[in-house]
Order: C-alpha cells, then structure tokens, then sequence
C-alpha cells in the first residue's frame, strides 16, 4: 500500500511524462520537475522520498507489482470462480492507482522510462503468468 505523498509523486511523474509527450518536448524528467511537479522542494524529496530516478522507478514497480500479486494471492486455482469476475471485482480495482503509470509507461517513451519500460514487460508478464495460473491454462 502506497501512502498519499507518494502517490502523489508518482502521480506527478505520469502527468509529466503524459505532457511531455503530447507537447514532444525533450524526453527527460528530473527529479526537480517532479517535486515541482508535486508541490515539494526537491530537497525534501531527496531527503525523505526518492533520491534518484532510478529508485522512484524501482519503488513504483515494486509498489504495482506488490498490488498485482497480493490481489492473485487471495485466490487459489482450485475456487471455482469466473475470470470475468475476478478481473472486474478484484484486479482491475487494484489496478486503478496505477492507471495514469500505465499510460505513462505505454505512450510516453521519456528518458526516466527507459527502466520503467524493462519493469512495464515484467509487470504485464508477470500479471498473465498469474491470470493463466489462476485459469488452470
């Protein structure tokens, strides 16, 4: 579970990585611009969150890959529950924090995406790899 000022930095980093893209800016994100972005200094957010892109990418893949399992491991292979239903009521709500990151990662190819893209494939992998588990396939 994520808390909200860290949301709200993630948050921060889809929305400029979002606008960058639209506006074909340079593809780069500081972690400046996304305390700005924020509404933090960049010392605090050196200090108390993130001190590197690097790190605020590895917490947010972790953070959704964390959401992801958690949700699969409430069931087991041999409960007979329809997959529509567990998309719907289960993984889709936990997937909903992560929406704006998920479109960042897919539609704004920006420097500080090029680990995130490397995480996005493991995310997706890893959430078919559980789905197909989950379905007996």
């Amino acid at each position: 579970m994520i808390n909200d000022r860290e949301q709200q930095i993630f948050e921060a980093f889809a929305k400029l990585a979002l606008r960058k893209h639209e506006n074909k800016e340079l593809p780069q994100i500081t972690i400046a611009e996304i305390a700005k972005e924020a509404g933090i200094s960049k010392q605090a957010m050196t200090k108390y969150h993130f001190k590197t892109l690097e790190e605020l990418v590895d917490t947010m893949h972790r953070r959704m890959s964390l959401d992801i399992h958690s949700t699969f491991a409430n069931f087991s292979p041999e409960q007979k529950i329809c997959p529509i239903t567990v998309m719907a009521e289960y993984v889709l709500p936990a997937l909903y924090p992560w929406m704006n990151l998920i479109k960042a990662a897919y539609v704004a190819p920006t420097q500080m995406l090029h680990g995130w893209s490397t995480s996005k494939n493991k995310i997706v992998s890893g959430f078919f790899l559980m789905f197909l588990r989950f379905l007996k396939l």
